[in-house]
């Protein structure tokens, strides 16, 4: 989260924020997902974030989010 939280895209830090509130939590996976399928470096870190808090939070998006960052970043 540390590294989306520096992001340079104001809307990528915003929607990092409000992935804490369950009532902003479906839209900022969305803007995430959006920024991510765009690709760049934060790409991974992005679906690795939606996945930690999909997963804690039993989102639809976490375990797609997972699958994303290992086709991302096979390393990881």
């Amino acid at each position: 989260m540390a590294e989306l939280l520096q992001h340079p895209d104001a809307s990528v830090r915003t929607a990092t924020l409000q992935l804490s509130n369950p009532a902003t939590r479906d839209a900022a996976m969305q803007t995430l997902w959006t920024v991510a399928q765009q690709g760049g470096p934060s790409a991974a870190a992005i679906y690795k974030v939606c996945g930690a808090v999909g997963e804690a939070n039993n989102h639809p998006l976490g375990l797609r989010a997972l699958e994303q960052a290992r086709n991302v970043n096979p390393q990881d």
